[in-house]
């Protein structure tokens, strides 16, 4: 295969079984820094996770879910980033 084919075939997202829909949060970071990119959007996952489990999985929610877990996480991660760049 070809360096040009290989490129032009789409990447797979990781995380959703590539069912074509992506997680907010998934797309490649445009930043040198993916693995703290990738880092993030782990805590928030989990968090999520935490979230939709107290609530007992009720369908419906699941971007409440992720929203709220997204503030919560930026929120407590804001501090380190403002000291460290």
């Amino acid at each position: 295969m070809t360096s040009l084919q290989t490129e032009s075939r789409p990447e797979r997202q990781r995380g959703n079984g590539g069912r074509g829909r992506s997680t907010p949060g998934s797309e490649r970071p445009s930043t040198d820094e993916p693995r703290r990119e990738s880092a993030l959007v782990q805590a928030i996952s989990e968090a999520a996770y935490h979230r939709a489990a107290a609530r007992g999985f009720e369908p419906g929610h699941e971007l409440d879910d992720w929203v709220e877990a997204e503030k919560q996480i930026t929120a407590t991660t804001k501090p380190a980033d403002a000291a460290g760049g």
